[in-house]
């Protein structure tokens, strides 16, 4: 009795289990028709919306005047590169990340201020717009839970580049130089160094005149 009543139980939980899982794909299908409608409703506004859940996504805006955006990640890695926008103005960028990674790339002469609540996450600020020598700025507001937000300018990109090209070019002198080092020894390798009182000409040889 108590056999068949264990497996009564497996089989219930194996059921609740199953069950809980079709609602929470139905509930995740759901948020994601409703986060595409609202991005597809949005692409003629100034302020675009962007929705990402479950997935890893990249939205380059090229070339086109950024007003500010909506940010909305759920269980994502989202990055928005903004290093070939124009800039007119000042702009916002209304942000929520739940347990997400969300990194803003800005132009040169873009700064930007962060204001949000953050609980058990990190928000790192690399064009921090704190000597007002930017020609627009960029408001990022809202909230992340457990996640990550990074606002870094192209420059961070460009200085590693160039480090990378001056060790290089710092190393080739060198190189060079070592070069022409082995080729002076080899060159010298073969030659003979003559010793003084070894040549024929120098050598003198007095006969003896016997009596």
């Amino acid at each position: 009795m108590s056999r068949r009543h264990s497996v009564f139980k497996t089989v219930v939980g194996l059921a609740a289990a199953a069950g809980a899982a079709k609602v929470g794909y139905d509930q995740y299908k759901k948020t994601k028709e409703k986060f595409a409608r609202q991005e597809q409703e949005s692409e003629n506004e100034l302020i675009r919306k962007y929705n990402t859940i479950f997935e890893r996504r990249v939205v380059e805006a090229d070339e086109e005047t950024f007003q500010g955006c909506e940010i909305n990640a759920v269980g994502s890695h989202f990055i928005l590169d903004l290093g070939k926008s124009i800039f007119t103005k000042d702009v916002y960028i209304s942000l929520s990340a739940k347990a997400s990674s969300v990194k803003i790339i800005l132009p040169q002469n873009v700064g930007a201020q962060c204001d949000v609540t953050r609980t058990a996450s990190v928000v790192q600020n690399f064009a921090e717009d704190t000597a007002q020598e930017y020609d627009c700025r960029i408001f990022v507001i809202g909230d992340a839970l457990a996640s990550r937000i990074e606002v870094i300018p192209m420059s961070f990109y460009a200085d590693d580049d160039f480090d990378e090209e001056d060790e290089q070019k710092a190393d080739e002198p060198a190189g060079a130089d070592e070069s022409d080092k082995t080729e002076e020894k080899n060159d010298t390798e073969g030659e003979e160094i003559p010793i003084a009182g070894e040549s024929g000409d120098d050598l003198e040889v007095d006969e003896v005149e016997k009596d």
